[in-house]
């Protein structure tokens, strides 16, 4: 047996089982796995994984002698094995080399049944649904950085764990479908938050984990870590895993223009989905230059993947674009999202204009503007949450950015609009509405 050979993950777990189950040797074991350890495991770390049930299952024979086809490791310490390759050879059978068994299984018959996969994501559209997302494939996310796209990945992840519609997108996932959620970029605050703000979307208790969805905070580990952590996670716990989300996808590589690297993971992510008949979202950041997702990468997997969703920020208006960039389906409609004051993604149809100058506006204007602000609040806003309101509440032609919506703050009291509420004389940062 070659020394050298190093085994796929599958393939080397597939063989440890069968030789634990069959001969029930450890040293044998050890022989066989040795030379080809991943990451930092250690022969025990590997014995134990390839203990678990998952493995055992597909221990059988007929893969066992099959991976041993595909690496040409025919002699080994088998005497069973050896007299059937014998008995073969008096035949005149030879054994098959690696690719032709691979050629055999490759091979398209025109006869076989052939399920087709199951639709598991769809988008509303004017008139119908459209399909964006079927078990056994692949998609992506992408925007600029700070464009929102976490937002738009929670949508997608409430609709699939509740089975109602959020936003747009409508989940058909069967019953008890669960989904993995694996971040790669955030902190523990800001994933729980995450993680919190996709319950509420879907309408589950916040004071609980649910069933059906698994959330990983990847962000310690180095990549191979990683790789290894959503592998081993996906093929141990894959009864009615359903989706499999990863934010984001470019800590999977040490550089997301290397040619090798980049089809490696989309290889990987490729062969999961297939061989589990799940569906693989991933996130990854776009250019700011050129639009397109960022680098050799993102090129994988925009031609790899069967939808390529995008969501692009509209200016300082705070209202965010989502549209299609590659579908295999028919594309649907872009829509509108802004973040509401519940801090959730909400859909709309007022979209900025032209910009225009706020100062320009007449004080009936104005007075309207604070009227549905101030409408059921009966005490003093501060500064803060009144600059953010005006911000939230102008119409979007006037794409108020942070700054300006301080600067309108102060413009209306200079106008006798707000007043602020001072106590003996002393100036205090809260306002109310002007008689």
């Amino acid at each position: 047996m070659a020394q050298q050979t190093q085994f796929e993950f599958a393939d080397r777990n597939t063989i440890g089982a069968y030789i634990i189950q069959k001969y029930n040797d450890k040293e044998l074991f050890e022989n066989f796995i040795k030379h080809s350890f991943i990451g930092n495991k250690g022969i025990e770390d590997i014995y134990s994984e390839c203990s678990e049930n998952t493995w055992r299952k597909l221990a059988t024979e007929k893969n066992f002698i099959e991976i041993l086809l595909q690496y040409d490791l025919i002699s080994i310490n088998d005497h069973e094995l050896k007299s059937r390759k014998d008995d073969s050879e008096k035949k005149g059978d030879k054994p098959q080399d690696r690719i032709k068994v691979l050629l055999d299984k490759a091979r398209v018959s025109i006869t076989d049944e052939i399920t087709i996969p199951l639709d598991c994501l769809m988008i509303e559209n004017d008139d119908s649904n459209i399909q964006i997302g079927t078990l056994g494939n692949i998609s992506m996310v992408t925007g600029i950085a700070k464009s929102k796209k976490t937002f738009l990945v929670s949508s997608i992840t409430a609709a699939l764990v509740s089975g109602k519609p959020v936003l747009k997108f409508i989940s058909k996932l069967p019953t008890n479908s669960k989904v993995f959620y694996f971040d790669t970029e955030q902190g523990p605050a800001q994933t729980q938050k995450v993680f919190k703000r996709i319950l509420e979307m879907a309408g589950l208790p916040t004071d609980r984990n649910p069933d059906n969805l698994s959330f990983f905070r990847l962000r310690p580990q180095n990549k191979d870590e990683r790789i290894e952590m959503i592998r081993h996670c996906i093929y141990n716990n894959c009864e009615n895993l359903k989706v499999v989300i990863i934010d984001g996808i470019r800590d999977l590589v040490s550089n997301i223009n290397d040619p090798d690297e980049s089809s490696t993971v989309t290889n990987a992510l490729m062969k999961w989905s297939e061989e589990l008949g799940i569906h693989i979202l991933v996130v990854l950041h776009l250019n700011k230059s050129d639009k397109n997702p960022r680098g050799h990468l993102g090129s994988e997997m925009s031609n790899k993947a069967e939808s390529v969703l995008s969501i692009e920020s509209m200016g300082d208006s705070g209202v965010s674009q989502i549209k299609g960039m590659f579908t295999r389906d028919r594309n649907f409609n872009p829509f509108h999202i802004f973040i509401n004051e519940a801090g959730q993604p909400e859909l709309t149809d007022k979209l900025p204009g032209p910009e225009k100058d706020f100062l320009s506006f007449d004080q009936q204007t104005y007075k309207n503007l604070l009227d549905t602000i101030f409408v059921n609040c009966a005490d003093p806003l501060s500064f803060n949450d009144l600059w953010k309101k005006v911000k939230l509440k102008a119409p979007l032609i006037w794409k108020l950015s942070n700054a300006k919506s301080k600067a309108l703050v102060h413009h209306m009291e200079q106008e006798g609009l707000i007043f602020n509420n001072s106590v003996n004389g002393k100036r205090k940062m809260e306002y109310i509405l002007g008689k």
